[in-house]
């Protein structure tokens, strides 16, 4: 028999809320009685082991049997023995004086006599009530003389146990109480729209479309009732628009992006979409696509024809099918898209395979070449075969260099690059970067000069921007000759921070300037090739600027050399763009 949803609604909220109330009830009793026995042998250890640290030292235990014991019996609250170093209590508090003379069970005093301490929560041997209890060795010269007992009796923590216990079953009830009176309102609130909701589908399916549902001022609720009532309007309206099919079709066909074509059974057109008229703007055109589905109408099983056809300076890609009526042709309909950018796209994508093609061939012969001259001993000696490998290295470097830049701008194009961003302070940022290659520029004879103007923090990525600032100063380097110079300068204003890597070397004509941020484009290849460039580094840079929101612009003159000026906003949004200009 089906269970109504209030019903569940109502008994899986007061399941919840028992179950909860008694785990919780149960942990705080749990906890509470522990902390408190916890709590109570802390305090018992403290004390016995201040009287034993008091009697551990001199003659103070020495008169143990005639000590009067009057005077611990004041100071200390709890009941007590004392023990000698035969194991035998020889004083006690007075509810206790019966255990005067008994000794202790032999497995507790050989524990003392190894200066171990005695702590019991339970029942004791010499107890006829559960106690808590410590027993502290008094020990002299690293020998146990014997022992004090401290004692509490659990029946008061037990009684204040349960009086916690009895306000927990109280607030319980109380809970209890209160989560039946939410409960029952919280199913009673949810219940109630979803019954309005099934009067209402009711009314619906009986073609009745003026049901509503109001709204409860429950989200979701809300939001299945505005849904519904969407509906209900949606299908008044499909049926009072049943007869406008074809007025609808008719506007649809306008406002399509591809092309539609209608023929008649003749071959004639008899409607175009203003985009397939834009498509075909003569004769010689319609000429082409009647050809098309001419075909189409023609072929057999009502097979759908597909054919690309070329149409001035665009690519179509024309998709034709018969119209049948009672098993007879009756015209023919044609699709047409222009695939003109795909085409474009994929030749781009063909020319971009050639050359990464090309530039993998190059060092993979030059691997092969090298080991093949090792493994068939044309190098015979050590040092040659050393030069051999440490060609074919720099040939395994080169191929990795050339990957990690494919993968990086392979992830700016996919917009899946993402910068960490942080404050840097400019300055010292550019002192790290510069320190490494000032050392090279030492070992090569150049000169790398320094001019910085900057006091403020730059929002940036570092390691992508050190990725900007090595490739510039490495295309630096790799074209000036010893005794020259580079030069790095920064400089800022209110919204931006400039960095202009400059360099004293051979230049770059001018008509080669605005493309060297293309890929794989390369001014000097045979050079570029010698220094192990793979021509994207450029590339990589204005990527990496202009995902920072930046601008790079290059300068150069032939034979004076070339600056590169990148200008990052201090707080900036992505910016597509960069200059070049000779001067």
């Amino acid at each position: 028999m089906p269970k109504s949803l209030w019903g569940r609604l109502f008994g899986s909220y007061l399941v919840v809320v028992l179950l909860t109330l008694s785990v919780s009830g149960f942990l705080t009793t749990y906890l509470v009685e522990n902390l408190v026995i916890r709590e109570r042998l802390r305090d018992l250890t403290q004390r016995a082991t201040r009287i034993a640290q008091s009697f551990s030292s001199g003659t103070a235990w020495s008169n143990i049997r005639t000590r009067p014991w009057g005077a611990l019996r004041e100071v200390v609250a709890e009941e007590f023995w004392v023990v000698n170093h035969e194991g035998v209590i020889v004083a006690s508090s007075a509810p206790m004086e019966r255990l005067v003379g008994r000794a202790l069970p032999s497995d507790e005093w050989s524990r003392l006599g190894q200066g171990q301490t005695i702590v019991e929560r339970s029942t004791h041997r010499l107890l006829p009530l559960p106690y808590l209890l410590v027993g502290i060795p008094v020990r002299q010269m690293g020998v146990t003389v014997g022992a004090i007992y401290i004692h509490s009796p659990l029946a008061g923590i037990r009684v204040a146990t349960a009086q916690v216990r009895r306000i927990i079953i109280f607030s319980g009830l109380a809970g209890v109480f209160g989560a039946l009176l939410v409960s029952f309102w919280l199913s009673k609130g949810m219940v109630a729209p979803l019954q309005a909701m099934s009067l209402a589908t009711h009314r619906l399916a009986r073609a009745d479309y003026t049901a509503s549902i109001e709204p409860t001022g429950i989200t979701e609720l809300d939001s299945l009732g505005a849904g519904f009532n969407a509906l209900s309007s949606n299908l008044a309206q499909a049926v009072a628009q049943l007869g406008q099919e074809k007025e609808q079709a008719q506007s649809i066909l306008q406002n399509m992006s591809e092309g539609v074509a209608l023929f008649g059974v003749d071959g004639m057109v008899l409607h175009l979409n203003p985009v397939a008229a834009s498509f075909l703007e003569d004769d010689k055109h319609h000429a082409e696509l009647a050809r098309v589905v001419e075909r189409a109408m023609n072929a057999p099983d009502r097979v759908q024809i597909e054919e690309e056809i070329t149409v001035g300076e665009r690519t179509l890609l024309v998709r034709a099918a018969a119209l049948f009526a009672h098993n007879e042709v009756r015209g023919a309909v044609a699709v047409l898209m222009d695939i003109s950018s795909r085409r474009q796209l994929e030749e781009a994508r063909s020319g971009f395979v050639a050359v990464v093609s090309h530039e993998l061939r190059t060092p993979l012969a030059h691997i092969q070449g090298y080991i093949e001259a090792i493994l068939d001993g044309v190098a015979k000696d050590e040092a040659t075969q050393m030069e051999y490998l440490r060609i074919a290295l720099g040939e395994t470097l080169r191929l990795c260099r050339l990957s990690q830049d494919l993968l990086t701008l392979a992830q700016t194009d996919a917009r899946t690059l993402h910068l960490h961003r942080m404050d840097l302070p400019t300055t010292s940022f550019l002192e790290e970067v510069l320190h490494p290659w000032r050392l090279q520029a030492e070992k090569r004879g150049l000169t790398v000069v320094e001019h910085f103007e900057v006091t403020g923090l730059l929002k940036a990525d570092p390691d992508r921007l050190k990725q900007v600032l090595d490739n510039l100063l490495e295309n630096a380097f790799a074209h000036i000759a010893p005794r020259e110079q580079v030069v790095v300068k920064a400089r800022e204003d209110d919204r931006a921070i400039v960095i202009t890597v400059a360099d004293t070397g051979s230049g770059i004509p001018e008509d080669a300037l605005c493309q060297i941020f293309e890929r794989f484009y390369r001014v000097d290849s045979a050079r570029t090739r010698q220094n192990g460039g793979s021509g994207l580094g450029l590339a990589i840079v204005k990527e990496l600027v202009e995902l920072h929101g930046g601008s790079i612009t290059a300068q150069s003159q032939v034979g004076q050399g070339t600056s590169f000026v990148v200008t990052l906003p201090k707080e900036g949004d992505r910016h597509d763009g960069h200059t070049c200009g000779s001067g």
